[in-house]
C-alpha cells in the first residue's frame, strides 16, 4: 500500500513577474500603491508558474502591486491609480 501526502489547502498569493524589480543587491521587490503613494516593498519570493511568481512573505492580498513600474520609479513617489484589474 502507498500513501499519498497532500499538502493542506492554502490559498496562494501570485503576482505576475513583470511586478517585480530587483535592487543592487539583488533582493527582489515590488511597489505597492498606499494613499496614492507607491512604496518599496521588500518580498520573499516562491515558484514560479507561467509568468507568475508565489509570494511567501512581504506583501498581502490586499496590497495594490504596481505592473510593470519603471526602473526610475522611487520609493515615496506620488501615484495614481488608473485601473484596478
Amino acid at each position: 500500500n502507498g500513501k499519498i501526502n497532500l499538502d493542506n489547502t492554502m490559498d496562494i498569493l501570485r503576482i505576475p513577474i513583470e511586478c517585480i524589480l530587483y535592487d543592487e543587491s539583488n533582493t527582489p521587490y515590488v511597489f505597492i500603491v498606499k494613499n496614492n503613494i507607491a512604496c518599496k516593498n521588500i518580498i520573499y519570493p516562491g515558484k514560479v508558474s507561467n509568468n507568475y511568481i508565489e509570494i511567501v512573505g512581504g506583501i498581502t492580498l490586499n496590497d495594490s502591486v504596481i505592473l510593470n513600474p519603471p526602473k526610475t520609479l522611487s520609493d515615496k513617489t506620488k501615484v495614481k491609480v488608473v485601473s484596478n484589474k
